[in-house]
């Protein structure tokens, strides 16, 4: 329905007068009830969406209820993260198939672990501690929150393992990041 129709409409719906019923005037009663009738009709051609549209923007609440415009759900798909519980077993029977750990419920741990961390890191600045693959143990703070950081994206993302976490170091001003099993204290 054009846009200008659909102005129309709602201005009609937040302006119908409900009581014409109680009108003496026979002329009063057959104009509002025509006007009930065509906005009726005009509703029952709209879309699930237009619908929903419509009903945001009308402003007089018992119009609303009255045209049956209440209650009404946002049509529109809405693509569902998957949910942490997921993400986790997913991590962990990553961790299984490389071999990282040696029984199923290590793997869990770890990738628990991991979400944990990287929430942390998400949420504001962590200290970390963990072993680099020299052997040195390395203690650093870092974030994933950009309002703690200025960083210039360069335009090339490299997909990450599972089993790495990435984090922007705050000492050495840049990126890094270790694997899982290296993670001694966050």
């Amino acid at each position: 329905m054009p846009i200008s129709t659909t102005h129309t409409l709602e201005e009609r719906i937040n302006t119908f007068d409900r009581y014409y019923m109680m009108s003496d005037d026979h002329g009063v009663y057959r104009e509002w009830s025509s006007k009930e009738h065509n906005i009726r009709k005009e509703i029952s051609e709209l879309s699930d969406v237009e619908k929903f549209e419509l009903s945001q923007k009308i402003t007089n609440e018992l119009n609303k209820e009255y045209f049956g415009l209440t209650g009404l759900v946002d049509p529109t798909p809405r693509v569902e993260e998957k949910s942490s519980r997921s993400k986790v077993f997913t991590n962990a029977w990553s961790y299984f198939r490389k071999g990282i750990y040696l029984t199923f419920s290590e793997c869990l741990r770890a990738a628990w672990k991991a979400y944990r961390v990287l929430r942390s890191l998400k949420g504001g600045i962590v200290s970390l501690t963990y072993r680099k693959s020299t052997g040195e143990i390395k203690t650093t703070t870092g974030t994933l929150n950009g309002d703690h950081f200025q960083y210039n994206n360069k335009g090339v993302r490299k997909p990450s393992a599972s089993d790495v976490v990435k984090y922007f170091d705050l000492q050495a001003d840049g990126w890094r990041s270790f694997r899982i099993e290296r993670l001694i204290a966050a």
